[in-house]
């Protein structure tokens, strides 16, 4: 799929995800797996707007903090201080200012 069709499909993603309220369902896993795939599709093109989307739900307390460690482990943010550390997706100042 485009990176575009997963962009547009990101918010309701993001919605089915902070709707469910069993965070032990099947459904629930689903969502999260499906919107952090949509984030990470095509590194780096989604992964502003997901970001966007998680930051704009603290605002509502909507957001699931553990959607934050997904983050933080695709990223290999978790073992920076590894030295044989090679995370799969790398943010430097070329990705942050990618969708700016």
């Amino acid at each position: 799929m485009p990176q575009q069709q997963f962009s547009q499909l990101m918010p309701a993603a993001f919605e089915n995800l902070i709707s469910i309220s069993d965070s032990k369902s099947p459904f629930y896993e689903v969502c999260t797996k499906h919107f952090i795939h949509s984030v990470f599709h095509r590194f780096p093109t989604n992964f502003i707007d997901g970001l966007k989307l998680c930051l704009a739900g603290c605002d509502t307390k909507s957001t699931p903090e553990f959607i934050f460690d997904k983050i933080i482990e695709q990223l290999g943010a978790d073992k920076m201080d590894a030295k044989d550390s090679k995370p799969e997706y790398t943010v430097d100042i070329t990705t942050a200012s990618f969708n700016s």
